[in-house]
């Protein structure tokens, strides 16, 4: 689990200082990317943005139930602080990603678990069916 640790700065907003140096805004609620520095091991590479859950559900179009439906079975990670839980933003995207698999594919639990398996970032839907043959 990755440690954030809250920062005060001026005007009431919060920043979140997370590992290597990643700076996080807090605006209305939800932590937005605000600066993010890099050395020595992850090679200069972009540091994750977190979003609360609640924001997250909202931004999917759906609730922080079934968010915290997906989490259990391990689908996606969360980070909690505070007794908040926060996606990583590649969680957001595999979260959505699940979400079509189920909505609009109409994929059994078992079935989206096969294809999360098999498939990385970034998904594609058109693999789906193959991996679903495949086994």
């Amino acid at each position: 689990m990755l440690e954030l640790q809250m920062l005060r700065i001026p005007n009431g907003h919060k920043q979140v200082e997370g590992v290597r140096g990643s700076r996080f805004l807090s605006v209305g609620g939800a932590f937005h990317l605000w600066q993010s520095s890099c050395s020595g091991s992850c090679g200069g590479r972009q540091m994750p943005y977190f979003i609360r859950v609640e924001d997250a559900a909202q931004h999917l179009g759906t609730s922080v139930e079934e968010l915290c439906e997906f989490q259990q079975l391990g689908w996606i990670d969360t980070v909690e602080k505070d007794g908040v839980s926060y996606l990583r933003g590649h969680q957001e995207y595999r979260a959505k990603f699940v979400l079509a698999l189920r909505r609009r594919r109409k994929l059994r639990p078992e079935q989206i678990a096969k294809v999360l398996q098999v498939q990385k970032p970034p998904f594609n839907m058109n693999e789906v069916d193959r991996i679903l043959k495949e086994g």
